[in-house]
C-alpha cells in the first residue's frame, strides 16, 4: 500500500471517464443510493484490504465474479463482503473469499438465499478515504462488517 501523500504513478492515473463514473459513484452515495460498508477483515485480502471501504448498489444483486455485500446466514446482524462465486440450481448463491485462510465463506456455511445479498460493490475506496470526514450521521448509515 502507498503511503500518504505519495503520487499515484503516471499509468495508474484515473482516465477521463473513470473519474465521471467515480464522481457519479460518490454522487449516488452522496444521493443515499449507495450504501458504504466498511472493510474489516482479512478475508478478501488482495481485493479489499481491512480498513477500506466500499460502495454499495442495493438494486444490484451481482452475477458470478462481482464482489458483493450480503448478510451472514447465521447471524443477521453480521455483513459479509464476499465474491459471488456462483449460483446453485436452487438460486441461492454460493460466496466464496478472495483470501481462503481468512474469514469464512460458504465452504463453512453453505450456498445463502438470494434474499441476504444486500447489494454489488460499485467503487472501492482505500486512498481516498483520509480526506472524507466520517461523523455520527456517517456511523448510523455505515455498518462494520
Amino acid at each position: 500500500m502507498r503511503s500518504p501523500g505519495t503520487p499515484l504513478p503516471e499509468a495508474t492515473i484515473p482516465d477521463r471517464n473513470t473519474r465521471r463514473y467515480i464522481i457519479a459513484e460518490l454522487a449516488a452515495w452522496a444521493l443515499r443510493r449507495r450504501r458504504r460498508v466498511i472493510v474489516a477483515g482479512a478475508s478478501m485480502v488482495p481485493t479489499l484490504e481491512p480498513g477500506w471501504f466500499v460502495l454499495v448498489d442495493p438494486s444490484m444483486r451481482g452475477t458470478p465474479g462481482d464482489v458483493i455485500v450480503a448478510q451472514h446466514p447465521h447471524d443477521p446482524g453480521l455483513v459479509l463482503i464476499k465474491r459471488f462465486a456462483r449460483r446453485e440450481a436452487d438460486d441461492a448463491v454460493w460466496l466464496s473469499s478472495d483470501n481462503g485462510a481468512a474469514g469464512s465463506d460458504s465452504r463453512q456455511f453453505g450456498p445463502i438465499a438470494p434474499g441476504l445479498v444486500a447489494g454489488r460493490v460499485t467503487l472501492v475506496l482505500d486512498e481516498l478515504q483520509r480526506p472524507l470526514r466520517y461523523t455520527p450521521a456517517d456511523a448510523r448509515r455505515d455498518r462494520r462488517v
